[in-house]
């Protein structure tokens, strides 16, 4: 519970966040399903209904690879364009196997790439170059994009929800 005497201090602090970043702010709560939420909480629910369509974000490309769980390509797909974000700015390898080969390297000092959200892939891959496993190496190495590990804690999964939060915190972190 937040102290009655702080709320003058959190409130300036709110809305100074709000000055300086407010798409990212707005985009967040769009990713996590809360700005309907929020306009009927700041009043504004009137603003609701003048959205007409999904507004699209403009982001970085990013990457899906591993193993998706249960769903098939296009409920990923649907998920990617559902939180604003182009499909066109997605590249997606949802077996386990596609990364055994993949050039990871392409994603070496790249600007173009934001992020990469690993789901399980083999330990094996062709560019490991020594360490343990891909993710290691590009954690490790400088020039690679934001790393963000799917699954809950203990293990690499690839979910709807895992890719949704993890897109949602990339998008508040500005990585994409």
């Amino acid at each position: 519970m937040i102290a009655p005497d702080y709320l003058p201090e959190l409130s300036e602090k709110i809305a100074e966040e709000f000055v300086y970043n407010p798409d990212s702010i707005v985009a967040n709560l769009y990713a996590q399903g809360k700005l309907e939420e929020f306009l009927e909480i700041t009043g504004l629910k009137y603003l609701k209904n003048a959205i007409i369509e999904t507004p699209k974000i403009v982001a970085k490309k990013f990457v899906v690879i591993g193993e998706k769980c249960g769903k098939h390509a296009n409920d990923y797909k649907n998920l990617i364009s559902s939180m604003g974000l182009p499909l066109e700015s997605a590249e997606l390898y949802l077996e386990y196997d596609d990364s055994k080969k993949h050039n990871f390297e392409k994603y070496r000092n790249n600007p173009s790439y934001g992020a990469i959200f690993f789901g399980a892939i083999p330990h094996k891959n062709k560019d490991n170059d020594g360490y343990k496993n891909i993710i290691t190496k590009m954690k490790r190495e400088p020039g690679y994009p934001k790393i963000y590990l799917l699954g809950d804690g203990n293990h690499l999964k690839l979910t709807i929800h895992s890719l949704q939060y993890a897109i949602a915190q990339a998008l508040s972190e500005g990585a994409l």
